[in-house]
C-alpha cells in the first residue's frame, strides 16, 4: 500500500470513531437542550417577570379551606 493510502486510512477511521461521533452525540444534546428549554421558556416568560401581577388557575385543583 501506498503512503496516500495509509493517510487516507488512518484519517477515515479518526473521523469515522472520534469525529463523527463526537459531532453526532453534540447535534443531538443540542436538539434535547432545545426542545426542554425554549417551549417552557415562551409559555413561562410572561409569568417569570416578578414585576407583574398574575394569577395562575389550575383545573382541578381545590384547596381545603381550615
Amino acid at each position: 500500500m501506498t503512503k496516500d493510502t495509509w493517510e487516507g486510512a488512518i484519517l477515515g477511521a479518526a473521523l469515522g470513531s472520534l469525529v463523527i461521533p463526537a459531532v453526532l452525540k453534540s447535534i443531538d444534546l443540542l436538539g434535547k437542550w432545545w426542545r426542554n428549554s425554549r417551549p417552557a421558556r415562551k409559555l413561562l416568560q410572561g409569568i417569570a417577570d416578578q414585576n407583574e401581577k398574575s394569577k395562575i388557575f389550575v383545573r382541578d385543583l381545590a384547596l381545603q379551606r381550615i
